[in-house]
């Protein structure tokens, strides 16, 4: 993640665009290490991780599928 990229996408919170720079530069380098470690626990745990980071609207149709796959699998258990 970029500070470019992130002052053109600032996500569901447009707020993120009046901080200081210093600050849009730490929430930058803090996020991917925050989901690397979100990544890493769910795998830990065996669910699934999906990387909503770039194409939203994909990330969550793909989402969507490996929970509805999940969820169709754990009814079909004994």
């Amino acid at each position: 993640m970029t500070l470019e990229r992130f002052d053109q996408f600032p996500g569901r919170s447009h707020g993120y665009a009046r901080l200081p720079e210093e600050l849009r530069r730490q929430i930058v380098h803090d996020v991917p290490r925050w989901s690397a470690f979100i990544r890493q626990e769910a795998n830990r745990f065996g669910h699934p991780y999906i990387d909503m980071s770039d194409d939203f609207s994909a990330r969550l149709q793909e989402a969507e599928a490996v929970l509805t796959a999940v969820d169709m699998e754990e009814k079909e258990l004994p």
